[in-house]
Order: structure tokens, then sequence, then C-alpha cells
């Protein structure tokens, strides 16, 4: 059953009499998710998952159902001169049946103003208590040829193609230059030199120049911008490997905009990179459940399975996010380390060979061999793949590329860590940015007892606050005596009669709003009065289910792990550790014991 609090924006048909003006329609509707994003608890499904049924004429309840909302916003645009009318209706996505119409007719330069108005009657009419996270500053527009430009650059920056890089750019200068104080602007300016570095399509310390430049005229701008602290944060991780301060940036963008489905994929990263596992899971899960059809989350979730050593979980979902992800670099290094961590050489060798001959993969050929020959076990023909390369790297170090990572891996797979360890030196001295996960990546394991490995980790930093996002909210929510009580029955209740924790999925704000609470009490609640994390609470009662489930005759064929999965864990990892720190012996002796 969907959450009553969820909704899904479907792109405004274009209206107008110009046809050229789906820019604007699909802009307009961007900007409504982003609007609606602002509301903390409601699950706004992000713009990737509702496009995807642009122009499908998809029976409006088998959206509802794919998408997993409970209501669906649909309507229209039309533009007129510098006039615009603007048409909604909320359905409900079970049946179709439309709950609420409005039409709103109103100036160009207001455009802003009004997506926040009509955010905030749509929050009203799904939940009455649902207010919006932070301070809504929203901008008129001083010149209504800015917001074209804006528009039309986010039209193009959504599609994903290279080949219009200089168009995009061109776009959101030309409104800024018309309205240097439209924030927006200067937001998709920085998301666009973002991805375009990341791509190779645009120099990575050039684009992280205008990045920051960019970034200090939107903090004198407003410094309470969310998108702002995201574009932070993914700096203080990928670029400065500033752990703590990436964290608490992440923070303050969600309790700025907490629908935002991109956040809480950064927030998982650096999860990961820190060891915190079930905290990292919980993000993407969280971040999959905005944006379903995201398969960037999906990849990330795969990475997560593969750097825990679960690698048949990880290579499902890492051949669920193909197609969107084929030309990307991770994904072709990932897809081929699987396959043959699972012994499926040759499909491994078919990948490299399809791959073989794009021209965006042809610096990486040699080091994926490498990699797929060390993991086969044939030495000579790994080094063979990579001793030219070794030695072009120590000519021109590359600061921030993932060569480093590679080798050490390679050398790692061939069973020689002194190499390994000078290349993971380097890797971390020259920021790699795959090293950022060496802590929980367990192709590492052999290298943990080396002095050398341990310093080098502990030089990156790898520590986040221990609560989070901050005690300030909760004194904002204080919970009563009466609530503690009545929380304390429901969960008890809940949890015995329908065993949420069976679903590896569940999130700390499925569970707040399976006893209709908000997320901020029920984390008060369980940290101030159960003394226990969220994870802490739900593994207590997957535990208690595995040492039942083990003891059942028809379910002897299952593996140990076979059973955790069925108890609602996650993954090897959480089970084998959580098991311990409440037994004091390994899954393994606990049943060897009995």
């Amino acid at each position: 059953m969907p959450s009553k609090n969820s909704i899904a924006v479907l792109p405004f048909f274009n209206m107008s009499s110009d046809a050229e003006n789906e820019y604007f329609s699909d802009g307009i509707t961007d900007e409504i998710i982003n609007a609606l994003c602002r509301f903390e608890d409601l699950l706004v499904t992000s713009r990737t998952s509702s496009f995807a049924f642009k122009k499908q004429h998809t029976d409006i309840r088998e959206i509802g159902q794919k998408l997993g909302v409970f209501y669906l916003l649909e309507g229209s645009i039309r533009r007129s001169g510098e006039m615009v009318r603007i048409t909604a209706q909320l359905i409900k996505a079970e049946d179709g049946f439309h709950l609420w119409s409005e039409s709103w007719d109103r100036e160009l330069k207001d455009i802003f103003i009004l997506q926040d108005e009509i955010a905030k009657l749509i929050a009203g009419h799904i939940n009455s208590k649902i207010k919006p996270s932070g301070l809504i500053n929203e901008h008129v527009i001083e010149n209504t040829r800015a917001l074209d430009h804006y528009l039309k650059g986010l039209y193009l920056l959504n599609t994903f193609t290279v080949s219009q890089k200089d168009e995009i750019i061109d776009h959101f200068e030309k409104a800024i230059a018309l309205d240097p104080n439209f924030e927006k602007a200067y937001i998709g300016l920085c998301n666009a030199y973002t991805w375009l570095s990341s791509v190779g399509a645009y120099d990575p310390l050039d684009g992280n120049s205008k990045v920051e430049e960019n970034i200090r005229t939107l903090m004198r701008l407003n410094p309470n911008t969310p998108e702002v602290y995201m574009l932070i944060a993914g700096k203080n991780f990928w670029l400065e490997w500033d752990i703590p301060l990436a964290y608490t940036n992440i923070n303050r963008s969600i309790e700025l905009k907490p629908g935002n489905a991109e956040v809480y994929v950064q927030k998982g990263l650096i999860h990961m990179a820190v060891g915190n596992i079930d905290e990292a899971f919980e993000a993407m899960y969280h971040s999959k459940r905005l944006n379903p059809y995201d398969e960037v989350t999906e990849y990330c979730i795969g990475f997560f399975h593969s750097l825990i050593n679960e690698n048949e979980k990880a290579m499902e979902l890492v051949h669920k996010s193909f197609n969107t992800l084929s030309l990307w670099d991770a994904h072709f290094f990932l897809s081929v380390e699987t396959l043959c961590k699972l012994n499926r050489f040759d499909e491994s060798w078919m990948i490299i060979c399809d791959n073989e001959q794009k021209p965006n993969f042809s610096y990486l050929i040699p080091y994926i061999k490498g990699l797929y020959y060390s993991l086969k076990g044939d030495g000579p023909m790994a080094i063979s793949q990579i001793e030219v390369l070794e030695k072009e790297l120590e000519d021109n170090q590359q600061v921030g590329m993932p060569f480093y990572y590679y080798l050490c891996k390679i050398y790692v797979n061939l069973n020689q860590p002194e190499k390994a360890l000078t290349y993971f030196e380097k890797g971390v001295q020259l920021r790699s940015s795959p090293l950022l996960f060496a802590r929980i990546d367990c192709s590492f394991d052999i290298l943990h007892d080396e002095p050398r490995f341990q310093a080098a980790l502990n030089s990156l930093n790898l520590e986040i606050p221990a609560q989070a996002p901050s005690k300030a909210r909760y004194r904002r929510s204080e919970i009563s005596p009466q609530l503690v009580a009545e929380i304390e029955i429901s969960l008890k209740e809940l949890m015995e009669r329908d065993k949420p924790y069976l679903n590896p999925r569940l999130t700390s704000p499925d569970l707040a709003e399976l006893i209709d609470i908000t997320t901020n009490q029920l984390s008060q609640f369980l940290n101030e009065h159960q003394k226990k994390n969220f994870y802490d609470f739900i593994n207590a009662y997957r535990l208690q289910e595995f040492l039942r489930l083990s003891k059942e005759p028809s379910l002897k064929h299952l593996s140990i792990l076979g059973l955790a999965f069925e108890s609602g864990f996650n993954s090897k990892t959480t089970f084998n550790t959580f098991f311990k720190k409440q037994m004091g012996i390994t899954p393994s002796e606990y049943f060897q014991k009995r």
C-alpha cells in the first residue's frame, strides 16, 4: 500500500500554440516538483521517474501502481506573451478519481511565487499537518527573458546531451546576465559544470573553479538554498575528502529540502565511506522510494553490495542499471569485476570485447583487462596489460583519477601487497576517488593488518558526527509523556502484528508513517526513551525472527544467510555484525553449539 503522503507530478501538457514551448511546460513541472520537495514527510517522486511516463498514454492507475504513490498531479500550461495559465488536477492513483482541480492566470514574472502557492495547496489537500521545511523565499523574475534562458538550459541539461554543452552553459550564463539575482540559474550552471566535468566534456579543474565561484555568489544571495548545500557537500566529499564537513552540509540540504532524492544518494555514499552499512542502505532505499526509476541509485546499491562481497546481489542490481549507465566507466569496471568474482569469466570477457572499441573506454581497457587476468589468476598477462600504463602514470600523475585504485586492486589480486600498498598510498595522496570506500571495500582485506595501509586510511578522516542531523530539531518538536506512551504501545502492536521488519528496505520514515507520527518524533522516541537507534531497534526484531526460523524443520534447506534474508536483514555483513554484537558468538558458532 503506497504512503498516503506520496505523490508524483506528471509532466504538464503544453497547451501553447507554439510547440517549441515544450521546454517551458517541462521546466515548470520541474519547478513544482522542487517546490513540493520542500515539505517534510511528503514523499515526492523525482523528475526522472515521473518523466518516464511522458507521452506514454498509460492508464493513470497503472502509473500510480508503478510509481508506488497514493496521489498523482497532472495539468497543463498555456503561455501567451507575458501571461501564463496553469491548470492542475489532484488525482487518487488507486481509482483515478479527481479530488481537486484549479486554474491560475498570472504574469510570467510571478511564476515561481505561483509554483509555491500550488505546492502549498496540494500539500494541504494531502495532509494538513505537513509543513514546508526551511524558508521559502522565491524570486520574482526581473526579466522574463532570463526565465526563458534558464528553462531552456534546464531542458537541455535534462537530456544529458554532451554535444549541446556550449548551448547549455550559454543559456544559464545569459539568464544570469539578464537577472544577476536569479538563484536557480546559478544552480543550473553549477550542475552543468559538475556533470560536464564528470563525463570528461569539461576540464575538471576549470569546472571545479567555476562551481566554487558560483557557490560563493549563491551563498551571498541566499544562504538557505538547499541545492547549494548539496553542491558544497559533493565538493567536500569527492574533491576535498572532508567527510565531516560533507556530512554536515548534506544534512543541512536535507533539512531545507527533505524530498530531494539525489541528496539521499550522497548521504548514503558518505555513510558507506565511513563504514555505516545500515545507514548507507537506508539512505539509498529512501532515495529509491522517491525515485523508483533512477538507475544511478540502483547502481549505487549494487556497488554497496559489491563492497561487502555480496556479488550475486551486486550483479543483479548493476545489470538493472545497464541501460542508462552503460557508457559510465565505473559501471563498466564493476560489471567486469563482479562477474569475475562469481567465476563467470566468459561473460566478463564478452563485456570487455563489446566495449573495447568505444572511444570513451579506450583509456580504460588495459586496466580492465589487467583486472580480468588478475582475478583469473594469470599474473603474466595481467602485468603485460598494465606495465606501460604504470610508466606513463609515473611520468604524469593525474590527480583524482581512479587509475591508482585500479592498479592497487590488480596487485591485491596478484597477492603482491607491497606494490598494492604503494599504489594505495599514492592514490590517497592524489585523491583517487574510489579509495574513499577503502575502509569497507572487501577487496583490501589482505591489506588491513599492514601498518602502511592503516596509516593511509587514518589520514582520510573517515568520521562523521555521531548524532545527526541535529538535536535542535528535537527541541522544536518535543514529544509529551502521553505521546511517548502512545508511541510505545503502537510500535509494539505494529511489530508483533504486521512484522514490518521483514521488509529489508524498511526506513525510519516508513516506520513513522505506519504509526502516524513524524520521522523526528520516531527518532526522538527511540534515541531518548529506548536508548537505541533505528537500526538496532529493527535488527533486534530481525534477530529474534532469525532465531525462531532457525528452529523450523521446514526451513532446514536454507543456509544461515538464507535464513537471515528471510528475517529481513538486507546484507550478510549487517547480519553477522549484529548477531555477534548481541549473542557474543558468530552465527556459525551458534549453530555448532546447538
